[in-house]
């Protein structure tokens, strides 16, 4: 949107889907994301399809589903090791595993219990970590993994 007077940018826009599951998907995993930035030095503003292209993002099923432990972490610092990322979230239970995919500006830490990646999610959205503040949200269930590991299976 766009001030009629000053022409510049109001900082909100609309986003209309032809699928309610998108929409709804969006409003869960969109949370407090940056979409737009301002560009300063003739840079294109980075674009949502940057951020979903680098992360998948996990659907809104993911937070239902019981046995999901996986906490999708967003906007790391190229910095930050998966050991670091670790200490982060270790006062929140027992880990799993971290993953930290090369480049791509994002990680996972699945926790052996849900309740404490429901903590972890809850307490640490918004933290700095390495100078960045990350973004939480609930990665991908198993079901999912599996889902998406046939989906390319079928595909290639």
């Amino acid at each position: 949107m766009l001030d009629t007077v000053t022409g510049r940018s109001m900082g909100f826009g609309f986003v209309r889907f032809t699928d309610e599951q998108d929409s709804q998907r969006a409003l869960v995993e969109m949370q407090g994301v940056t979409i737009t930035s301002r560009s300063g030095q003739g840079r294109p503003p980075s674009r949502l399809s940057n951020y979903t292209r680098h992360c998948t993002l996990p659907s809104p099923s993911s937070a239902l589903d019981p046995n999901n432990t996986t906490v999708f972490v967003g906007g790391l610092s190229s910095l930050i090791s998966e050991d670091t990322l670790k200490t982060f979230f270790a006062p929140f239970g027992a880990i799993a595993y971290v993953k930290i995919p090369p480049g791509k500006g994002c990680g996972f830490v699945s926790f052996l219990r849900k309740i404490d990646a429901e903590r972890a999610i809850e307490r640490m959205q918004g933290f700095p970590v390495g100078g960045c503040r990350i973004r939480l949200s609930w990665g991908r269930s198993q079901g999912e993994k599996s889902q998406h590991q046939a989906q390319v299976q079928m595909n290639n």
